[in-house]
Order: structure tokens, then C-alpha cells, then sequence
């Protein structure tokens, strides 16, 4: 088992929360950034109105993502129900890594910054787990003990 580290832990944990909410910022924008006004237009209405509701419940997603982080940070590295929030938050980051050269196919410089970038975050929640320990409750046996 590792030596804990949870102020290391904590620090990795609030720069997850930072990339969260400036990937959500991010996000706010993306259709101006891409240009969505005119081209979405070659989409049929439901194409593009599920373009917008995807990045707007994403948008949605982490916002919470960071909410959680710095509210919760105590959760993700003490109680086993955080420390899988924290491992599902991770998996959001690798499934869109993953997605990067199976949607858009060559990686050029973009697609390598993403991919590079979606790993960092990934890490910034995987990381604090293997530097800190889950408190345990004790065992009834444990506490059976205690109390004769």
C-alpha cells in the first residue's frame, strides 16, 4: 500500500475541478469557436438540435464534475462511493480521448493535444487515489470485539 499523500491528493483533486470548469467554459462556446450558426445548417433539424442538446448536457456534466471536486473533495478520497465517482469521472476523460481517433480518424496536432489533454485530466482523478487510502469502517467482527 502507498505511503498516503493526501495533500498532494487534495492539490491533484481541485486542478481536476480547474480543468472541469475551463473544458465547461470551453464548452459554453464551442458553437461560436466552430462556427455552429452556419454549420449546423446542413444538418436536418433533429441533427442539429441534438448537436446542441449533446454539448449543452455536457456542458451540464462538468459543471458538476467540478462542483463535485471542490465540495466534495474529502468524498473522492476517503469513502468508497467517491473514490468511484472519481474513477467514472476519469472514464468520462479516457472515453473522449479514446473517441478522438476512432471519430475523427488521423490525429494531427489538434487531435494529439486533445487526446494528451483528456489523459492529463484523467489522471488529475486516478492519481489521488493511489497516493491516499479509503477509510475503512470497522468491521462488525471488529466492533464486536470492542464492545465485550
Amino acid at each position: 500500500m502507498p505511503t498516503p499523500h493526501p495533500r498532494l491528493a487534495r492539490a491533484l483533486l481541485r486542478c481536476g475541478g480547474i480543468a472541469s470548469v475551463l473544458l465547461m467554459v470551453f464548452h459554453l462556446f464551442l458553437g461560436r469557436i466552430l462556427g455552429w450558426e452556419e454549420g449546423l445548417q446542413v444538418l436536418s433539424p433533429i441533427d442539429r438540435a441534438t448537436m446542441i442538446t449533446f454539448n449543452t448536457v455536457v456542458t451540464g456534466v462538468l459543471l458538476y464534475f467540478a462542483y463535485l471536486t471542490f465540495v466534495r473533495t474529502e468524498a473522492f478520497l476517503q469513502s468508497a462511493l467517491g473514490r468511484s465517482v472519481a474513477k467514472g469521472i476519469a472514464g468520462f476523460f479516457l472515453l473522449r480521448a479514446l473517441c478522438q481517433p476512432l471519430v475523427y480518424g488521423a490525429i494531427d496536432l489538434r487531435g494529439a493535444v486533445i487526446i494528451a489533454s483528456m489523459v492529463l485530466f484523467a489522471a488529475l482523478y486516478l492519481l489521488p487515489l493511489a497516493l491516499t487510502r479509503p477509510m475503512r469502517a470497522p468491521s462488525k467482527g471488529h466492533e464486536h470485539a470492542r464492545s465485550a
